[in-house]
């Protein structure tokens, strides 16, 4: 072995960097996860986005993980993380949909299935859902609906150029 990379290997193992950590967390988590350990899992992967909050993935796995256990608000915040980071992410949006839809917050729910839509979703399952929830708005006049909908569309950032 070079003796820089035993040099390096050395100063890694006294003073872990912050994505070395952050490594043996999401390694932890995974395992917790594969033997649906929820709690371990939710608490290394937070472990992991507090060193490095850039990590996508692993917000969206603790939102698993603290969905698991029943934790739909932090689990919401999770994904929430996840879409800040990478809005254009259409699964964040999906799933962020489909617990808003369980808390009853239908406007929150047709507003990511459709960011989902908009970022490139295209499973007909979604698009039922996302119909069946505007169907839930059948008392809601026509007026109120549209503007909802405008208002949410103002939001959406541009498509992709073709």
């Amino acid at each position: 072995m070079k003796p820089a990379r035993l040099i390096r290997q050395t100063l890694s193992r006294v003073f872990p960097t912050a994505a070395s950590r952050s490594r043996a967390y999401i390694q932890q988590g995974n395992a917790a996860r594969d033997r649906q350990d929820w709690a371990v899992a939710a608490t290394t992967f937070r472990a992991a986005v507090e060193l490095q909050p850039h990590l996508v993935p692993i917000w969206i796995q603790l939102g698993h993980a603290l969905k698991e256990q029943g934790l739909i608000v932090p689990a919401i915040g999770a994904y929430r993380e996840a879409a800040l980071r990478r809005p254009d992410l259409a699964e964040v949006h999906i799933f962020l949909a489909h617990l808003h839809k369980q808390l009853d917050q239908t406007d929150v729910a047709i507003a990511h299935f459709i960011r989902a839509l908009h970022a490139g979703e295209s499973s007909t399952l979604q698009c039922d859902e996302l119909l069946r929830l505007l169907g839930r708005h059948s008392d809601m006049d026509r007026t109120t609906l549209a503007a909802l909908l405008g208002d949410l569309f103002e939001q959406l950032p541009p498509g992709p150029v073709e």
